[in-house]
């Protein structure tokens, strides 16, 4: 593919891949909730100072895992508040990871490559699921065409 053959929906679909595994998974957001949580603890006992910047992604994951589970309970489908919310707590996420594990006052190098290859992994992940599910999909419409396909007498 050139560069010039990508479009805006391929960068959409990109973007919010990863959100396709938390959508209507609370229980997943509270899992990253959690891992910001350990994340301070460790901070805690590893520096022997508090990690504000873990905690508040502990809360706004929280916040979210929340926040999904009353979309869920009022039957929302259509979710276009989710336009605002994702790249608000992926900037967020990027930005605590990166805050969290710094030095004391400069960013080095091995900070910002954890962080990136954090975020590589989720886009893995969510990359992976949306092939499985295009698989899964493709199976059952394929099911579907030989049952309605007019058997030959």
């Amino acid at each position: 593919m050139r560069v010039t053959d990508f479009t805006l929906t391929q960068a959409h679909a990109m973007f919010y891949s990863p959100l396709q595994l938390l959508v209507s998974r609370p229980d997943r957001m509270a899992v990253v909730a959690v891992a910001f949580l350990a994340l301070t603890v460790w901070l805690y006992y590893v520096r022997r100072r508090f990690a504000w910047a873990a905690a508040i992604g502990a809360a706004a994951w929280g916040a979210f895992a929340v926040w999904e589970r009353y979309a869920m309970s009022r039957g929302w489908d259509i979710r276009v508040d989710l336009l605002f919310i994702w790249p608000a707590i992926l900037a967020l996420t990027v930005g605590c990871i990166l805050f969290s594990i710094r030095r004391r006052h400069s960013l080095s190098l091995r900070s910002a490559l954890i962080a990136t290859s954090i975020v590589a992994v989720v886009y893995g992940v969510a990359a992976i699921d949306r092939r499985a599910r295009r698989a899964e999909h493709r199976e059952q419409h394929e099911l579907r065409s030989a049952q309605q396909a007019p058997s030959a007498p």
